[in-house]
């Protein structure tokens, strides 16, 4: 097949519209070139399409985006971008998601776009337009010339996923972007309170998970970490997408900061959103398409190798927060007796207020429906007339204190003397714990059936939901996500039902 200059693969382009009313040219005919077309904004620019050039792939074929400098000044527009490739052997355009398309304008050199010929000589035997996701996670759309206008129609049809949300490699485009809002939605975590509370876990345990995904969300952590998990295609990756977020550097040191109580809390709220969501988790590796060996700056997401660091507890325990949880975070500080908040301090919350209470026409319901929408139920007793109390009290000149200061609470450790006399101290608690069951026989503390968790506390295959979490004692598997007390509280329930004559307490 021959390959076309840039001035004729625009008037092919250009041949194709000619015919129809709505077109209309603006400027000169360049390739790059400036549409209009039934009163929408585009520019286009049309590639030859041709093979890829891998030896065991004759089928796989591509198109460059080259002369980047050009296309710089169109990825600042608003315009919709279509990049079309033209085989004028079958006389068939490709295209690919013009969101992706442009946003991929400027990140290397010639950035390579995947099709298949097959596809191509299909849609031109057939005269369709059809839409094939290659195993990369691109999508790509292949016509007859003459259904250029078929698809600048109906090109939100085609491409319903251009959206702010980037999940690069996404199959499941709509998919990705409802699992990212479920993670970030804060009525979700009021609800996955009292999840852990009905899975079993005390009702001071259970804040404390809660706290530390509000504390995620509304310190903005995972809004600036937003493309780990929106790489991943749904809830069922999220698997590992939170590993690739707790491998992250700012929430190492977050994690560390806080004795590991992020790497207990965000597993747990995953399984949460899955169960919730009836989705299974899986590892959904992407297969590797022939070309991604060949061209460094392909569809394919690069494949994060990140430890699973979620939690090891023989290096870090979870931080005892009982002394005090009232000052680590904008809310608590500000809440009553009665669970309701007597001031407005958080800075990501009043920036979402400005438009409803700033602007030239305020509006209380929708300043409302904001907070109802921050908060979930988190103050489900405050009415809005409570609300509106709290509206007039903010002083936009200065709405907001410095952040209180977290207290810190003595790091508490388990003491246990057997009855030899023997003392078990260890600097982590579970270190302790993990001692004890091995001293009582994990064979013998599994048959207690004691519950945990929505699973057996000591098992041979471990509870699901906290794999990470569960630590080897011999052949058995003992469930470590739990606070000091809690861990005192099951301690002294295996010693009197095995009758081990410990004495167990606290430092």
């Amino acid at each position: 097949m021959a390959n076309l200059g840039r001035k004729q693969l625009i008037q092919v382009f250009e041949q194709a519209l000619e015919r129809s009313a709505t077109y209309r040219r603006i400027g000169e005919l360049t390739n790059p070139g400036h549409f209009m077309f039934d009163g929408v904004e585009y520019y286009v620019y049309v590639k030859n399409v041709s093979w890829a050039h891998f030896e065991n792939s004759p089928d796989v074929w591509r198109a460059q985006l080259t002369n980047i400098d050009e296309l710089n000044e169109i990825k600042q527009t608003d315009a919709i971008f279509v990049l079309l490739g033209y085989d004028d052997e079958n006389n068939v355009f490709a295209t690919w998601n013009p969101y992706k398309a442009k946003q991929r304008i400027g990140t290397a050199k010639s950035p390579s776009f995947y099709t298949r010929l097959s596809l191509q000589q299909e849609v031109a035997q057939r005269h369709i337009l059809k839409k094939m996701t290659l195993n990369n996670g691109l999508e790509v759309l292949a016509f007859p010339i003459d259904l250029l206008p078929d698809y600048l129609l109906n090109i939100d049809y085609f491409f319903p996923d251009n959206t702010d949300y980037v999940a690069m490699g996404s199959k499941r485009r709509v998919e990705a972007n409802n699992a990212y809002k479920e993670l970030t939605s804060p009525k979700r975590i009021a609800e996955f309170e009292r999840y852990l509370q009905d899975g079993q876990m005390d009702e001071d345990e259970a804040r404390l998970f809660a706290k530390a995904i509000r504390t995620l969300l509304n310190d903005n952590h995972l809004s600036r970490n937003r493309k780990v998990f929106l790489a991943h295609d749904s809830l069922a990756e999220y698997s590992d997408a939170y590993k690739e977020f707790l491998a992250l550097d700012e929430i190492k040191q977050l994690d560390e900061q806080d004795d590991n109580i992020y790497s207990y809390a965000l597993p747990a709220f995953i399984s949460f959103l899955q169960e919730e969501n009836n989705v299974e988790p899986q590892d959904d590796s992407l297969e590797d398409e022939p070309e991604d060996s060949h061209d460094e700056h392909d569809e394919r997401p690069s494949d994060v190798a990140a430890e699973d660091i979620v939690p090891n507890c023989d290096e870090a325990e979870p931080y005892d927060y009982r002394v005090d949880m009232a000052t680590d975070d904008w809310e608590t500080a500000y809440t009553d007796a009665k669970g309701n908040l007597t001031r407005i301090a958080n800075p990501e919350l009043l920036e979402r207020l400005k438009p409803d209470l700033c602007g030239e026409y305020t509006s209380l319901p929708s300043a409302y429906n904001t907070v109802s929408e921050y908060y979930g139920d988190r103050f489900q007793n405050m009415e809005m007339k409570d609300w509106n109390t709290l509206f007039k009290q903010i002083d936009w000149d200065s709405p907001a204190d410095s952040k209180p200061e977290p207290l810190k609470a003595k790091r508490t450790k388990i003491r246990v003397q057997f009855p030899t006399g023997e003392l078990s101290c260890e600097n982590q608690v579970v270190k302790t714990f993990l001692r004890v069951i091995e001293y009582a026989g994990p064979e013998r503390v599994a048959a207690l059936g004691i519950q945990y968790l929505g699973g057996d506390l000591v098992s041979r295959e471990g509870n699901p939901k906290y794999m990470s979490a569960c630590k080897p004692v011999g052949d058995y598997l003992v469930n470590t996500c739990s606070s000091t007390p809690k861990k005192v509280e099951l301690l002294k329930e295996i010693d009197k039902a095995l009758d081990l004559d410990l004495i167990i307490f606290t430092i």
